[in-house]
């Protein structure tokens, strides 16, 4: 999957969102707590996801300052543009979040999605802000996968929500042969 502009990028962040919320919103609370020893339930994974978008919003609004303060006019497409293919190695393999994004367990599922809902606002609302200058050169570390500018940083967001998709859709199947 690659991304040439700010628009591409928001399309897929409004798709992975939807599939994440589609996958919760109707669930038991048996369904969203449950978890395998050592794994993260549901209500985990949405929390974490709440967590990270919310981290990564406060960089964004960082590196977006720092790309005003002097400013480049934003190119009509990113180039090279976007992609997450030399990645795809490194995201196969299972992760150790920091401890700063681990799920406290204490936030029910839908207060996590209350705030991933509010985040998602902010970020929307920053929007115009992101079209209208060059972000290349405003980029933030992270923590596998290296310097990130905020070209990667945006779809970044729905990238880490379609793993923690296909996890939850993993523990659902384990819950589901458990309660047969």
């Amino acid at each position: 999957m690659t991304f040439e502009t700010i628009d591409e990028m928001f399309v897929w962040l409004d798709k992975s969102r939807a599939g994440v919320v589609n996958q919760v919103e109707n669930l038991t609370d048996e369904q969203l707590n449950f978890h395998e020893p050592g794994r993260w339930s549901v209500a985990n994974l949405v929390e974490h996801l709440a967590m990270i978008e919310n981290g990564i919003l406060q960089m964004i609004e960082k590196g977006l300052s720092q790309a005003e303060a002097a400013p480049a006019p934003a190119p009509a497409k990113v180039s090279p543009p976007v992609s997450f293919e030399r990645f795809a190695e490194i995201s196969k393999t299972p992760k150790i979040a920091p401890d700063f994004v681990t799920p406290t367990c204490e936030m029910p599922a839908h207060e996590s999605l209350k705030s991933l809902e509010k985040s998602r606002a902010e970020l929307k609302n920053l929007r115009p802000r992101l079209e209208s200058v060059d972000l290349s050169s405003a980029s933030f570390a992270h923590p596998y996968f290296g310097e990130l500018n905020l070209y990667y940083w945006i779809p970044f967001i729905g990238m880490h929500e379609a793993r923690h998709l296909r996890q939850m859709k993993d523990v659902l199947t384990v819950y589901k042969a458990s309660h047969q």
